[in-house]
């Protein structure tokens, strides 16, 4: 078993012009469960972390052939687990040109789903993971590393495109009355339905909008 990964760097390997002849991948050093200075290395691609988004299974890995399984390592909301791995192959990948945008916002779309919000037990940490390792250094610094404040930037986008729910409001105790038996009888507040829309709901809606701007200025220049 493992328990924590202590060491990891990415490589870029491009033996020719060839799309296939490139490759990038993460170098990690893993410190085992119960051992003492005790580690293991791996080479996990882009191609192994397309695969392993969802950070369960177990794998053969592209390059050195040999059983690997992540769920050991997922820490949500610890640094350097399965997940912050995952989103520098992806990010590395599209930013190398080995898949297309529409790939990418496809693999974080499983990734998101299958990892973030099925592990994540707290929604502010999911928020700060994604938007750490997912939106550009510039869109941080812009926002101060807020995602409340990219919340605040896109809120009309996120009110128009944002998947909302239908949650069940009120009923919360208003005091007591007698009625004609003169019984003690409880007064609640009338429930209603208040649309919202969740937390990691806004965070893709401002993921999206901020891979459309990468789309306009590219296409601009």
């Amino acid at each position: 078993m493992f328990k924590k990964i202590v060491d990891c760097h990415l490589t870029f390997e491009c033996l020719h012009d060839f799309h296939d002849d490139r490759n990038v991948y993460a170098n990690i050093k893993v410190k085992e469960e119960g051992q003492k200075n005790i580690y293991r290395r791996y080479r996990i691609s882009y191609r192994d972390a397309i695969k392993m988004v969802s950070c369960e299974g177990t794998y053969e890995l592209e390059l050195d052939h040999i059983l690997f399984s992540p769920a050991p390592l997922c820490n949500p909301g610890g640094e350097n687990d399965s997940g912050w791995v995952i989103s520098l192959l992806l990010n590395a990948s599209f930013y190398y040109g080995m898949i297309t945008p529409e790939e990418f916002v496809c693999y974080v779309r499983r990734h998101f789903d299958d990892y973030y919000l099925k592990k994540y037990y707290s929604k502010k940490k999911l928020c700060r993971d994604f938007f750490n390792r997912y939106f550009r250094h510039t869109t941080k610094v812009s926002f101060s590393y807020c995602y409340e404040k990219l919340f605040d930037y896109y809120e009309l986008n996120i009110e128009q495109k944002g998947q909302a729910v239908y949650v069940e409001r009120g009923g919360e105790f208003a005091g007591c009355y007698y009625d004609n038996l003169d019984r003690l009888r409880p007064i609640t507040s009338p429930k209603y339905l208040e649309r919202v829309i969740p937390i990691a709901e806004k965070l893709w809606v401002c993921f999206m909008e901020e891979i459309l701007s990468i789309s306009i200025t590219n296409a601009s220049t």
